[in-house]
């Protein structure tokens, strides 16, 4: 392992900075943000991987100093250092099983190079989130994003902004149908609904009609491809359609992986099946 250098142009004060900054996370997601301190902190930082885990520590670390210093009411400044520490711990834990990042986030890194742009839009996300539960999701999108050479910076920032718009019910469907497990339980809860036994409740349809719209979610066809509804011949809301072939098209996978929802809790995801079967969700 090697330590981080110190910034070259690194002001006075920034590793006390970016403690203060980092630490405020921890009102969001707890212990992780003091391994984060522990990385980031340090008039050294401490990323594992060398060279690669230095140049993204740099942006890290970079990020973090210049979001403490604009001017941002406490509670985003709270979520964007949740974020922060969320991204710095999974990408040093990845560094420590001796993956390798993609070149553009650890080689030549700055002030505005693309993996510096595409953080700070991961930490704006992150401010501007209305749930403090999406916090993490967002942190590990850039984590995972940082090992995905796949996805340009210019697809990065156009998934941030779906990310933007998901809400954390959103998640939790896109959990669910992205878990093969749970495709009986949509099965029975279907032809339940179908028999008039209840009505799904009509959150849950709604964060699936919109996902729907955002071309995040379709339909199962027996081919095994997904397709818009407006292609099916019972198109329409997923109030009306078999819950059962509502699957997450490319897009929807994409997102899926890169926020890491499938380590999301089973009680989740029967949390969104009791709402497709009528009960109220939380």
């Amino acid at each position: 392992m090697n330590d981080l250098v110190p910034r070259s142009n690194a002001r006075e004060g920034d590793s006390d900075r970016i403690r203060a900054f980092v630490a405020g996370g921890g009102k969001v997601v707890g212990g992780v943000a003091g391994a984060a301190v522990g990385l980031l902190g340090g008039p050294a930082a401490a990323l594992a991987g060398g060279a690669a885990g230095a140049g993204l520590g740099e942006i890290l670390a970079s990020a973090g100093v210049e979001f403490y210093d604009r001017v941002l009411a406490p509670r985003q400044s709270v979520r964007a250092a949740g974020a922060l520490a969320v991204a710095t711990v999974e990408i040093d834990h990845r560094l420590r099983e001796g993956q390798r990042p993609r070149r553009d986030f650890s080689e030549g890194a700055t002030d505005d190079s693309d993996a510096a742009e595409v953080l700070e839009g991961t930490l704006i996300t992150a401010a501007n989130s209305y749930e403090q539960r999406k916090v993490p999701y967002i942190g590990r999108f850039y984590a995972n994003l940082a090992f995905n050479p796949a996805i340009s910076p210019s697809y990065a920032n156009l998934l941030l902004k779906l990310l933007d718009r998901l809400t954390y019910g959103q998640l939790r469907v896109m959990a669910t149908l992205g878990n093969s497990r749970y495709l009986d339980a949509l099965i029975q809860v279907g032809a339940e609904r179908n028999e008039g036994t209840f009505r799904s409740a009509p959150d849950v349809i709604a964060e699936l009609d919109e996902l729907t719209a955002m071309g995040l979610v379709g339909v199962g066809q027996a081919d095994g491809s997904v397709v818009q509804p407006a292609g099916v011949f019972e198109g329409g809301s997923w109030d009306r359609m078999d819950l059962y072939r509502a699957r997450l098209t490319t897009t929807g996978q994409l997102v899926h992986d890169l926020v890491g929802v499938a380590d999301m809790s089973d009680d989740e995801r029967d949390a969104t099946v009791g709402g497709f079967r009528g009960e109220r969700s939380s």
